[in-house]
């Protein structure tokens, strides 16, 4: 069986599509690990209350790249790509991420965060240890956080995942 791949004039080869029930066990599994990858990246957005955003930044840039990341495999996983191809070969990358969900019809981001989403990307495929004082010299931690939040909005919109999705699963 030969498995074909997609060109990306962005980030080169797309993976296959894995429909496989075999693989999963059930027909619910995509839509069980699309929707806890999706709430997972809530889960970090809903960490942050508005005094870490004032007095501990470098933590909310630490919970927006991880919330961001969730967003886009979720989107990424509803587009059909494969968990294991994912980790492989976009890993950490918010960069690649993003470009990939984007050619699957995902919304780009602001301009403003367009700005940011490179030094982001650098700081969390980096372990998060360091660079966080060079994301906020562009942005601030509040429009950080706005700015992944309604990138999460838009990829529930986009995978049609509503919050009382969960009590169904």
């Amino acid at each position: 069986m030969e498995v074909r791949v997609t060109r990306n004039p962005v980030i080169g080869n797309l993976p296959p599509k894995d429909h496989s029930i075999e693989h999963f066990g059930s027909s619910n599994h995509d839509r069980v690990l699309n929707a806890d990858t999706y709430f997972r990246a809530l889960e970090f957005i809903n960490l942050m209350n508005l005094n870490m955003v004032e007095q501990r930044p470098s933590q909310v840039i630490k919970n927006a790249a991880y919330a961001l990341q969730f967003a886009l495999k979720a989107a990424l996983l509803y587009s059909g790509n494969a968990e294991n191809w994912i980790e492989r070969h976009i890993g950490r990358d918010l960069e690649a991420a993003m470009a990939l969900a984007a050619s699957f019809g995902m919304p780009p981001p602001t301009p403003e965060f367009a700005g940011v989403l490179p030094e982001l990307s650098r700081y969390h495929a980096a372990g998060r240890n360091f660079g966080h004082a060079r994301i906020l010299s562009v942005m601030t931690s509040r429009h950080i956080c706005e700015n992944v939040l309604s990138l999460i909005e838009v990829v529930g919109e986009m995978i049609e995942i509503k919050t009382n999705d969960r009590a169904d699963m």
